[in-house]
């Protein structure tokens, strides 16, 4: 089963469920069902320039469960001038309890409690939102649902939304540390903001979509610029079937039989 996730957004404290708002939309056919499997050790997928994102969508299945007390790894690293990223059970929280962690600058740390079990894909949306001038955050939304705790910014929106290193598995630094083990399916970044509401006919109740075309509660699909269906089965590359930067399997990632909507 996977998860049954309530939010907390921090700003408002305001729970906010959607189990009862999920929409029925046509699940992508994935045939065979496939996904990149990260060994935890030193695996990982690196991407070059993928421009600003201001949207980003994965599914993720941990080897192990995630949650503020476990070991702290990188699930992704982003570059702009430097090296920031989306980390799990970061020990250096400014907030407590934290699980999952969204640190695109240098001021900037947006936090998560909900835990993430082993063995169930969950799908992860991050959003940028402005909160005035060129301050603002990534919300992190997780199976469709609102789950940010709480925020920190005072930074510059430029130094946060331009992407020119991606790397999925592991961090951005020089040696690899903390590297992220499990599997990893449907990536996917948009140009623009996505609202909510989008965020759930993407999420479809565990069964993704092809963000290629509108349909339902989506209408993102123009300003979609990267999309990974990670459909490949063999090989050391991950095709962009929307714009033009294909991904590379570093270290002997494995391709397997299995994706969220088995």
């Amino acid at each position: 089963s996977r998860l049954d996730i309530m939010g907390i957004l921090g700003l408002s404290n305001t729970i906010l469920h959607a189990s009862s708002n999920y929409l029925s939309l046509p699940a992508l056919n994935l045939d065979p069902p496939m996904s990149v499997n990260l060994d935890g050790a030193n695996d990982f997928i690196q991407w070059g320039d993928m421009g600003d994102v201001k949207a980003a969508s994965i599914w993720m299945r941990p080897n192990s469960t995630h949650t503020k007390d476990t070991d702290p790894v990188r699930f992704m690293g982003i570059r702009a001038s430097q090296y920031y990223g989306f980390h799990i059970s970061d020990n250096t929280s400014l907030f407590d309890d934290e699980v999952m962690t969204t640190k695109p600058g240098a001021n900037s740390r947006t936090a998560s409690t909900t835990n993430l079990p082993a063995g169930e894909w969950v799908h992860f949306m991050f959003v940028w939102l402005s909160i005035g001038g060129d301050a603002g955050y990534y919300l992190i939304y997780i199976n469709g649902v609102i789950s940010t705790q709480n925020n920190s910014n005072n930074g510059s929106t430029d130094d946060y939304l331009s992407w020119n290193q991606v790397r999925v598995g592991r961090d951005n630094s020089a040696e690899a540390s903390e590297n992220w083990g499990g599997r990893v399916d449907e990536f996917a970044t948009w140009s623009s903001f996505i609202t909510a509401a989008e965020v759930l006919a993407i999420y479809n109740n565990g069964n993704p979509i092809d963000v290629l075309s509108d349909q339902g509660n989506y209408a993102s699909s123009d300003d979609l610029t990267h999309y990974y269906k990670m459909n490949e089965g063999s090989g050391t590359a991950v095709a962009d079937s929307k714009g033009s930067v294909d991904g590379t399997l570093f270290n002997g990632p494995t391709w397997i039989s299995d994706d969220p909507n088995d």
